[in-house]
């Protein structure tokens, strides 16, 4: 099956084929019961595991076969990809429980994203809404600007993408409100995590949590890294390995990483520095469970 993905209705300009295997997952199917000396690696994720935008070949679970093609006892990588766009980590908790253990992995990586701590991933005026938090209101869609605009696109397009950093800014800042102590949301998640580690830790398979960042700079550090520190705060609480990819993407040229000015989802190079980090994690704590008799 090919799935379509489009910026948006009018955009010509990135238009990706996602090709679906006829077990509903990207990438090759999986072989049950697993074979022998194969290492199964399941990464379970959002938009940013699926890999919105890029080819198959091109997602850091592929990239991450391709880096870690054998374990160091010597048996075969298999990287599967788990990833479905709009997940939030309790969705993705309860996806593992009912689809992924399934697939008898060695190995869970759970990416998760700043937008984790919310039930709605619509971004809409609803989901904006924020006690304390004032969304921007400047479009620049009015007077002189609208002239300019309907007959400039590349004026059209720097004005879209300053709206869009402004209202990243403020989605990002809404959404860390959910991740502070005590708040009911946050309590939800470290809650989905103790699940996913018990799940893991009974069948005893190691689940390394990866944190995917926000590639929009903010000053040394990239915005919403906040978040970020709080996922570590949550997996420290759990003993869940934990691994922040910001520190990868740092003095990056992140407008080049990502598919459209428009779009926050990331191009193969993107996918490419992500992997590698994930690889180099998983090779330092060589956490797959050892081969049955």
């Amino acid at each position: 099956m090919r799935a379509i993905y489009r910026l948006a209705a009018d955009a010509e300009s990135l238009i990706v084929e996602h090709e679906i295997n006829d077990l509903g997952w990207r990438g090759p199917e999986y072989v049950l019961p697993k074979p022998p000396g194969v290492v199964r690696i399941a990464c379970v994720g959002d938009s940013h595991t699926f890999g919105f935008g890029v080819p198959n070949a091109h997602t850091w679970p592929a990239c991450l076969q391709r880096m870690l093609p054998v374990w160091s006892d010597g048996r075969t990588v298999e990287a599967c990809n788990f990833g479905i766009g709009g997940l939030g980590t309790e969705q993705e908790v309860r996806l593992l429980a009912t689809r992924v253990l399934e697939c008898e992995p060695d190995v869970v990586v759970l990416q998760t994203y700043m937008n984790d701590a919310e039930r709605s991933y619509e971004v809409s005026s609803s989901t904006l809404a924020y006690p304390g938090l004032a969304p921007p209101i400047d479009t620049r869609n009015h007077g002189l600007w609208a002239f300019v605009r309907a007959r400039s696109c590349l004026v059209d397009l720097a004005i879209r993408a300053r709206i869009q950093s402004q209202l990243s800014r403020y989605y990002v800042a809404s959404r860390a409100m959910r991740y502070a102590h005590g708040h009911a949301e946050r309590e939800r998640l470290q809650r989905a995590l103790r699940y996913a580690r018990w799940m893991c830790l009974e069948r005893g398979i190691p689940l390394v949590v990866v944190y995917y960042p926000l590639l929009i700079p903010d000053g040394r550090r990239l915005m919403a890294h906040q978040i970020g520190d709080a996922w570590s705060e949550l997996c420290a609480a759990e003993r869940i390995p934990f691994l922040d990819l910001e520190p990868s993407f740092l003095g990056r040229d992140l407008e080049r990483l990502r598919v459209h000015p428009l779009d926050y989802h990331v191009t193969g190079e993107a996918h490419d520095i992500a992997a590698l980090a994930i690889a180099n994690f998983l090779r330092e704590g060589d956490w797959a469970r050892p081969p049955g008799p």
